[in-house]
């Protein structure tokens, strides 16, 4: 639910406004109607300072909307919470095109799974942040390509965010209010018939 995470600003956020890809009532809906500043939600992480790779993922319903473009961003912040690395992907709804907008991420990824993107990405802790910060702008521009743009506004349906401290995104697994740890995916190949 979407609703506990921070506001940036002050976004429209219906919850379980829309069915999910796993079949239930559970996806959100997030709004921007400012055409002064950027309206979106966030949450922060403590990390610990190492250098590895954290991989983030959110599912955002196809839509026919081609006015606005939504960003989904991640970045580190050190001890002094400034940031140390970011990256933001814009993608459109409408074809699951991205556009990296900001920093340099790894393993950009889109799937199509029951009517939404799963939209993914990795980016590296530099060794100095101790905090990650995860963000979604349903309306962070008003073309693919261009400019962020406070006078883009609109809203998407999201759900089911995850980070993980992987180089690479899994399956999506359930989350609620605490951290969560999942067994080893394995895959057995049966080498007798």
């Amino acid at each position: 639910n979407f609703g506990s995470w921070s506001l940036q600003g002050t976004p429209l956020i219906t919850s379980n406004s829309d069915v999910a890809p796993n079949g239930t009532t559970t996806a959100d809906t997030v709004g921007d109607d400012a055409t002064a500043a950027f309206e979106g939600i966030g949450q922060e992480f403590s990390i610990t300072a190492d250098t590895s790779w954290y991989t983030v993922s959110i599912f955002i319903k196809k839509d026919t909307v081609t006015t606005r473009f939504p960003s989904f961003r991640f970045a580190f912040k050190n001890s002094a919470g400034s940031w140390v690395a970011a990256a933001g992907v814009r993608i459109d709804t409408t074809t699951g095109q991205t556009y990296i907008d900001t920093g340099t991420p790894s393993n950009v990824s889109v799937k199509e799974v029951n009517g939404y993107y799963r939209l993914s990405y990795s980016l590296q802790n530099p060794g100095t942040g101790v905090t990650a910060v995860v963000e979604f702008y349903p309306a962070h521009s008003t073309t693919l390509t261009g400019t962020a743009s406070t006078a883009a506004t609109g809203s998407c349906v999201i759900w089911g965010a995850q980070l993980e401290k992987k180089p690479y995104v899994t399956s999506y697994m359930a989350t609620t209010t605490t951290r969560a740890t999942r067994s080893p995916e394995t895959l057995t190949i049966p080498t007798a018939g």
